[in-house]
């Protein structure tokens, strides 16, 4: 093995060594984080009581309102007041210390109401709340609130509503978009929950609710076989009606902001989450660096050996000329003119695919981002001009002229034009440059 050959086989050694340990850094912290958010959680959630003639129905809710806010909006199931919705009390210490609350939605076919509280909770916070739909099966999935069964082995008659006093549970995800008997979309899981927990949030591993916990299925509560959460995609439809802010939640729970909020991706980056990547990215970088500047001394000694050897250029070549640096490229860029990554650009020398997944996408729309699919279109720098294709969008990819491709259709659009995602409220331009 060569000198050269032997100093870049170190370095490459040295480089997977520090990313596997950094890898298994990044994945431990990761991990307590994710536990971490799961508990965070508790502190939405709270006790519902409804006064009945002769005793009290009790349910769990939870809190949702914009960063940073006091909240005065709680979440429930219907049925947990349904018996009496003039007499309704939310608490966060017990029975003795509930504060009225006055139902201001009610939905009786999907199983949930929305509550408007007399006062603003101070040591309550609001949940980020996610589409069940970026969920997958088999993944981890928490119930939080106020099980009955706990409530009968206690000493008191007071209900104790603090967050000591909550119970949390997981198991994993059957189905994200199960449709029960009365067409309701739920989440099915094996989360045991009992009665008490009704109304309190499913939680996903990031602590962002993705349904209200409403019924146990298959044998009864005792044997609590399977347990639905009827979609939180029905709360948030109804809040951005009635202009009432929450947090959006994330498919990895980073860069979550108010459904009010700016369009600017790095909203409310939570820089203590991203640290361990940033330290991994760090090392990777300085120790690719080091390799780059090895490899070019390695480089520079090979050149200067051959010329030594060779003396003078050839007959008819120039010394230091390099043909190919002479070589007109064609590149495609693409550019988001309207939308939430306005004036991001990307350039390629052959395809640019667009989307919401990081994974497979070069131009990236932050989830949830209206109208965008996960692969949405991809575009083709070819010879005869740009080919785009829709990637069996939702909601479609228009042309400049109003034209809807067809799920999966290729076609060419010039050199130039412009393309609309979904609708009118995410725009690109493509061309092709030199």
């Amino acid at each position: 093995m060569t000198y050269g050959k032997r100093i870049m086989s170190v370095c490459l050694t040295v480089i997977m060594l520090m990313s596997l340990l950094m890898l298994g850094s990044v994945m431990s912290v990761s991990a307590c984080a994710e536990n971490s958010k799961v508990e965070e959680a508790q502190n939405s959630v709270v006790r519902i009581f409804v006064n009945l003639p002769g005793g009290i129905s009790i349910g769990s809710g939870f809190a949702v309102g914009g960063k940073d806010e006091d909240v005065d909006t709680i979440i429930t199931n219907y049925h947990v007041i349904a018996d009496n919705p003039d007499e309704i009390y939310v608490t966060v210490t017990d029975i003795n210390g509930g504060i009225p609350a006055e139902m201001i939605y009610s939905d009786e076919d999907n199983d949930f109401a929305i509550l408007r509280l007399d006062e603003k909770l101070t040591d309550r916070k609001p949940i980020a709340l996610l589409s069940p739909k970026e969920l997958h099966k088999s993944q981890s999935i928490y119930c939080i609130g106020f099980p009955g069964l706990s409530d009968t082995l206690s000493d008191s008659d007071t209900f104790s509503s603090r967050i000591k006093d909550m119970t949390i549970t997981n198991g994993t995800v059957s189905n994200n978009e199960y449709t029960d008997y009365k067409g309701t979309v739920c989440i099915l899981s094996d989360v045991k929950v009992n009665r008490g927990n009704s109304g309190g949030p499913m939680v996903d591993e990031y602590g962002q609710a993705v349904g209200i916990n409403t019924m146990v299925i298959g044998g009864g509560v005792e044997l609590n076989n399977m347990t639905l959460a009827v979609s939180i995609d029905y709360v948030t439809e109804v809040l951005e009606d009635k202009g009432i802010n929450y947090i959006k939640g994330t498919a990895n729970g980073a860069n979550q902001k108010n459904s009010d909020a700016g369009d600017s991706v790095f909203d409310d980056i939570n820089i203590d989450d991203a640290l361990p990547y940033i330290i991994a990215a760090a090392v990777v970088i300085v120790a690719a660096v080091t390799v780059l500047v090895v490899a070019a001394a390695v480089k520079k000694r090979k050149k200067v050996t051959v010329s030594a050897s060779v003396g003078h250029a050839g007959k008819g070549d120039t010394p230091g000329h390099n043909p190919a640096a002479e070589t007109v490229s064609r590149k495609l860029v693409v550019t988001c003119e309207r939308g939430p990554i306005k004036g991001q650009s990307v350039g390629s020398f052959s395809s640019v695919r667009i989307g919401r997944n990081k994974n497979t996408c070069q131009l990236v729309y932050p989830d949830n981002t209206p109208g965008v699919s996960k692969e949405h279109c991809e575009l083709y720098l070819t010879a005869g001009g740009i080919i785009i294709q829709d990637l069996n969008s939702t909601y479609g990819t228009f042309l400049s002229d109003g034209q809807k491709l067809a799920p999966g259709e290729r076609k060419n659009i010039g050199n130039e034009n412009i393309v609309l995602l979904g609708s009118d409220k995410v725009i690109i331009s493509v061309k092709t440059e030199y």
